[in-house]
């Protein structure tokens, strides 16, 4: 039986963080967003001047007009766009959308497949095997992925206009079972600067960036540790995909409205597959090393002053 002055003291940290939380959306979104830098970078973030790249980001994502690329974050509405620049062949099969997880018919979905929502970022269940689904959990699971507010956590007004819903996508399987490596394109007025890989996420995560011409590049865009390294340092090598030069056209063609963009795609043995559009990669929080990278990128992006 737990002892009454630990089960108070979790309750009031339950409080505590209910209060921070309630405090935190009350404020105005410029404060917030303001102090999300700050905690981070240790600096004001200068909206009336700002030059790094993750400064205009900041800057960027509160501006009321980045809301008419909100279909472009939807990953539902997304999938028209794809298809009409890369063709139906791009996008991983759709098997269903719904508003709700009541609605879902999980007897007519494949034995393997993942749920995921249109309106935000890091909901994904890959499912290998309907049969050991508990549907109960899986449902308040689902539940919950839709009263996320995605626009509350990140202050990106991307994804203000977005209606949640849920949808299934066809598990994608490289040569050996396991889901394909995604490769992240950032894109800058149409040009694929550098790819991002991502590797042991659920173990010893670890991040490389490439050229073009697949050779490593010498920066870090990670959060940051504790101790004010990079979370996220870069790891192995990995090899040059094969598919490279269809990976950088397919991203180029995506990214040739926007100023910049990051595009993602898994590539399989039969052809690239497209993953998501991202316009504020980390929400602006994620911090380079060395430090000039980021003024050197933001110096590619146009003025977004706040000025009056």
């Amino acid at each position: 039986m737990p002892r009454p002055d630990r089960g108070l003291g979790h309750a009031l940290r339950c409080a505590g963080r209910l209060a921070a939380a309630f405090c935190r959306r009350r404020m105005p979104l410029r404060w917030r967003v303001a102090a999300d830098f700050r905690r981070i970078f240790g600096r004001e973030l200068p909206f009336d001047a700002p030059k790094t790249l993750n400064e205009k980001l900041n800057v960027l994502k509160i501006s009321p007009g980045v809301e008419r690329l909100s279909r472009y974050a939807d990953k539902l509405d997304v999938r028209s766009y794809v298809r009409d620049i890369l063709g139906p062949d791009a996008l991983v099969p759709l098997l269903g959308s719904w508003r709700s997880p009541d609605e879902i018919d999980f007897g007519a979905l494949p034995k393997a497949f993942v749920l995921k929502c249109n309106h935000g970022s890091g909901q994904n269940l890959v499912v290998r095997d309907k049969s050991s689904l508990d549907l109960r959990r899986t449902r308040r699971l689902l539940r919950s992925w839709l009263r996320e507010n995605h626009f509350a956590i990140s202050c990106e007004r991307v994804y203000r206009p977005i209606a949640p819903r849920l949808l299934a996508e066809e598990l994608l399987e490289g040569p050996d079972g396991a889901v394909p490596p995604d490769y992240k394109v950032h894109c800058f007025r149409g040009h694929a600067l550098f790819v991002q890989v991502d590797l042991d996420r659920e173990t010893a995560h670890r991040r490389n960036f490439y050229s073009p011409d697949w050779r490593p590049l010498p920066f870090s865009w990670s959060e940051p540790a504790p101790d004010g390294s990079p979370l996220w340092p870069p790891g192995p090598p990995v090899a040059k995909p094969e598919r490279l030069d269809e990976l950088l056209r397919a991203a180029r063609a995506l990214a040739k409205p926007f100023p910049y963009v990051r595009a993602d795609f898994y590539v399989l043995p039969q052809g690239i597959r497209f993953g998501e559009l991202t316009f504020f990669h980390g929400s602006g929080l994620e911090p380079f090393w060395p430090e000039e990278v980021d003024l050197r990128l933001g110096r590619l992006l146009p003025d977004c002053s706040r000025r009056r």
